[in-house]
């Protein structure tokens, strides 16, 4: 049996990366709708957002996906132990989009910027300090093969259905599209042009050096000529 835990922040792409897994597993046939995902044959069982509702989970099974947001855990015991992650800008400028200035669907989640901020970044120092954890950058996963081969490597499948074309439902799919598909994939690595970043948030993260260098190190991304190119300044 095996069991993989993700961890991720709401908005991160995370469940394009679930069911792309799920899909390479030999898929689901059977769902409740937001919460559970399984299929009867392969014994494959993907449990959503776990921190969030309460489940009782399955005993047997061959693979078992527990999702977890908005939720921080740097322990590691003997189960996969996954972190999705997306680049702090285009993160942010989602969940602006899907939730405005409250960031998160209620209380349960992250509603306060400085939290989020703050969890993002022990996500990424988790991913380049603990090699018992499997990072999966959004960005790169979404553009790469040769990442997404690897990734799939690591979790001991085969990237068989390389399909980044799937649109979950969950959460009604992209904050900014919906469950549409968009015509060229740069454009879910542009969300940030598409809202207005209040300007405390802004002068915040031009302030954060750590903030910028983790952009840079996982992401090669340079926040501020971002925001500069963009006119956030």
């Amino acid at each position: 049996m095996n069991t993989i835990d993700i961890y991720t922040l709401c908005r991160s792409g995370n469940h394009a990366i679930i069911f792309w897994i799920l899909e390479n597993l030999g898929g689901i046939n059977k769902k409740i709708h937001n919460c559970c995902y399984w299929n009867d044959v392969t014994k494959i069982f993907f449990y959503n957002n776990c921190n969030h509702i309460k489940y009782n989970i399955v005993k047997q099974y061959n693979y078992l996906i527990r999702s977890y947001e908005d939720i921080y855990n740097n322990k590691t015991n003997n189960n996969i132990k996954v972190i999705i992650i997306r680049d702090f800008l285009n993160l942010l400028a989602s969940r602006i989009k899907k939730y405005g200035v409250n960031l998160g669907l209620n209380s349960s989640y992250i509603q306060n910027y400085n939290v989020l901020k703050e969890m993002w970044k022990n996500h990424c120092k988790e991913i380049t300090t603990n090699n018992k954890v499997i990072g999966i950058l959004y960005n790169k996963w979404l553009l790469d093969k040769n990442y997404r081969d690897n990734i799939s490597n690591k979790l001991n499948i085969v990237n068989k259905y390389d399909n980044t074309n799937i649109v979950s439902t969950i959460g009604e799919g992209s904050s900014f599209c919906g469950i549409n598909l968009e015509k060229v994939k740069e454009a879910y690595l542009q969300r940030y042009k598409l809202v207005n970043i209040p300007i405390n948030i802004i002068n915040d993260i031009k302030q954060d050096n750590e903030l910028i260098q983790l952009n840079l190190e996982l992401f090669d991304i340079d926040i501020n000529e971002l925001l500069n190119a963009n006119k956030c300044i």
